[in-house]
Formats: C-alpha cells, sequence, structure tokens
C-alpha cells in the first residue's frame, strides 16, 4: 500500500496542498516585510530616546528644585520654631526675674528705718 500511494505522487508535479502552502508562507512573507518597512529604525529610536531623555532630565531638575525649596522651607520651619522657643524662655525669664524683683523689694519694706522722725504713736495713728 505504501508502494501505491508513492506512485500515485509525481515527483515533478506539486501537489495542490504544497502550492496553497507556499501561496501562504510567500504571503506572510510579504506581509512580514510590510511590518518590517513600518517600523522605526535605530536612528529612529535613537532620536526618540534622546528625546524621552531630555525630558526625563527635564523633569529631574524640576523635581530637585523642589525638594530644594521644600528643604530650604522646611529648615526655616525649625529655625523659626527655635527663635520662637527661645524667645518664649526669655519672655518667661523676665517674668520670673519681676516676680523675683516684687518679692525681694515686698521683704525690704519690712526692714525700713526711717530717721529723723520722732517715735510718737499719736503722730503715726494719725496717718492711717
Amino acid at each position: 500500500m505504501a508502494a501505491e500511494s508513492e506512485a500515485d505522487i509525481s515527483p515533478t508535479s506539486p501537489a495542490p496542498s504544497d502550492l496553497s502552502c507556499r501561496s501562504q508562507v510567500a504571503g506572510r512573507e510579504a506581509d512580514i516585510r510590510e511590518i518590517l518597512k513600518s517600523l522605526p529604525s535605530k536612528a529612529d529610536l535613537a532620536n526618540m530616546l534622546g528625546k524621552q531623555e531630555a525630558t526625563f532630565q527635564t523633569k529631574v531638575e524640576t523635581i530637585e528644585a523642589e525638594v530644594q525649596q521644600v528643604n530650604q522651607r522646611v529648615t526655616d520651619s525649625a529655625q523659626i520654631t527655635h527663635l520662637s522657643s527661645t524667645m518664649e524662655s526669655q519672655a518667661s525669664m523676665a517674668g520670673f526675674q519681676r516676680y523675683m524683683d516684687d518679692l525681694d523689694n515686698r521683704g525690704c519694706r519690712n526692714n525700713l528705718r526711717v530717721t529723723g522722725l520722732h517715735r510718737s504713736y499719736k503722730l503715726i495713728a494719725g496717718c492711717y
């Protein structure tokens, strides 16, 4: 049976399925060539890459500038906080100093000595 099937197929004439396969392959090759022609070249890709790098560089520089501004604001805020804390401490110390001066003055009033006045109780009683 194998001999009969080999005798039916002639080596010089292709089978109909073989012709359709070759035409499909040729059609696919043409499609592939069209696709390859439409693809960008190395120069086009290098150009696009250069543009993307420039765009990214610009964005990175913008972000760096914004980070520096934020860093400066944080530094300024920390300095302002420190200064306000120092001013509050100084105000508190000034208040304590006034309070201590007042206590000292009140204590000194009890120890006053007045010279040159007579010790008359009637005179002192008349003042009140």
